[in-house]
């Protein structure tokens, strides 16, 4: 295993499984995983817009953020949320770099955020937050958030959590999700109403942001035109599905031009019902992804 660092980039290079990870400490954010099992030496997994990139000031647009406390416009009517934008702060703020380790088969990273005066000042609870990203074989990975409620707190702590995923593909026109079939899930680009999918394999037909309730841990797999990804998630019950399409994507200033047609975010989380942890309790979430080639 070697480290490198580099403005805030974290590289781990696994020699044993031949495969690399970068995260950087502005929001913990993972923003490329490269694997080598197949002829395509080298082969990037996540998207970063050209015209984002990792170490801030801005959550970088691509890779893995992390959405913590809260996902999207934070709820008005949650004292705790009130004074957050949206998706949070633990996406824009500084992290901790824990350690470097070998542990068994896997090697992995450890970042942690606690809170200070600037968290403080919108986010009033005491919290623990430690990301670790694994590399568990030469095509696989895992990424995990712990949350701690400190036992300092007083009241009970509630929040959402979202591993925001941005899946590098070749086409959007020829990527599909399985694994959906007859979930039920809201649709933003109909003013949140709530449908059945109906369709054994999903493609992003146009704009598409929707979040599906109660996926199933392990049976939800990407086919990005390089190879599959199969997905496995513990206590990230929801998926948000998320394309901007051509009119969307033209109008956010951190896109590169077209990107929309290179990624599609398949995101596991906690969203339709918060997460309570009293004092002194925590909780762990987290989602594994393998990759086949094709």
């Amino acid at each position: 295993m070697t480290i490198s660092e580099h403005q805030g980039d974290i590289r781990l290079s696994s020699e044993r499984h031949n495969a690399s990870v970068t995260v950087n400490t502005f929001g913990a954010s993972l923003h490329s995983w490269k694997t080598s099992v197949d002829a395509n030496d080298g082969t990037e997994h996540l998207f970063v817009s050209s015209k984002s990139k990792p170490g801030g000031p801005k959550p970088i647009r691509g890779g893995v953020p992390v959405v913590w406390p809260c996902f999207g416009p934070p709820d008005p009517a949650e004292e705790q949320f009130s004074r957050l934008k949206q998706h949070g702060f633990a996406r824009n703020s500084v992290w901790k770099h824990l350690a470097s380790v070998s542990e068994g088969s896997s090697d992995e990273l450890a970042f942690e955020l606690t809170s200070t005066d600037e968290i403080r000042a919108i986010y009033a609870l005491p919290f623990r937050l430690v990301y670790v990203v694994r590399i568990i074989s030469p095509a696989s990975i895992s990424t995990s958030l712990t949350v701690q409620h400190l036992e300092s707190g007083s009241e009970d702590m509630n929040f959402q959590a979202l591993l925001h995923s941005y899946w590098s593909v070749d086409n959007i026109q020829e990527t599909s999700i399985n694994g959906l079939h007859n979930l039920d899930y809201s649709d933003k680009t109909r003013d949140q109403a709530h449908f059945t999918e109906a369709r054994e394999v999903v493609a992003a037909e146009g704009e598409t942001d929707r979040v599906y309730f109660d996926a199933p841990s392990s049976s939800v797999e990407l086919r990005t035109g390089k190879g599959k990804l199969a997905f496995t998630f513990d206590k990230l019950q929801d998926v948000v599905v998320w394309n901007p399409a051509a009119k969307v994507s033209d109008g956010m200033a951190d896109m590169e031009p077209n990107g929309w047609q290179r990624f599609i975010c398949v995101e596991p989380g906690c969203i339709a019902s918060k997460v309570m942890l009293k004092p002194g309790e925590s909780w762990t979430g987290s989602q594994t992804i393998t990759y086949t080639a094709t």
